[in-house]
């Protein structure tokens, strides 16, 4: 859930500063704007997949973890 809400809260920021003024083409911002969402979500993806994987493994990665 953090790299979900990591990328919103970026997603925010980027629109605050880029997206006001209105000098950045509106078809790069959006892809920039939703990109920086889907990565965050992306990302908690990953860290739940990993997560499970990591369960019922007992290499030294998930016992760092």
């Amino acid at each position: 859930m953090l790299f979900t809400l990591s990328g919103l809260i970026l997603a925010t920021f980027f629109g605050m500063f880029f997206g006001s003024e209105g000098e950045m083409d509106p078809e790069t911002f959006n892809i920039i704007f939703w990109g920086l969402i889907g990565s965050g979500a992306f990302l908690n993806f990953l860290a739940i997949v990993r997560d499970s994987l990591c369960k019922s493994c007992h290499c030294a990665f998930c016992h760092g973890h």
